[in-house]
């Protein structure tokens, strides 16, 4: 999947309820982030859950790996605002 899909998609969701499922069910496909990875300078800052997003390169282009370590969802990536 390219970012230009996941744009695409996001697109045609009007509900911030439905687009934060979607995102949900995008980090549900990553596969999970190495402890490794899970850095300060990895951490997103201002969430309720521990989340950290890193970037990789490699063929097709970079994309976003994320986790979360949080009490209330169990998703890979989760982070609201």
């Amino acid at each position: 999947m390219t970012l230009e899909n996941i744009l695409a998609d996001f697109q045609l969701l009007d509900d911030w309820e439905d687009r934060y499922r979607y995102v949900i069910e995008l980090g549900h496909a990553l596969p999970p982030l190495p402890k490794a990875a899970r850095t300060e300078a990895n951490k997103v800052r201002g969430c309720a859950s521990q989340v950290w997003l890193a970037t990789e390169s490699i063929a097709p282009p970079p994309g976003p790996r994320g986790a979360s370590a949080s009490r209330a969802t169990a998703t890979p990536i989760s982070c609201g605002g």
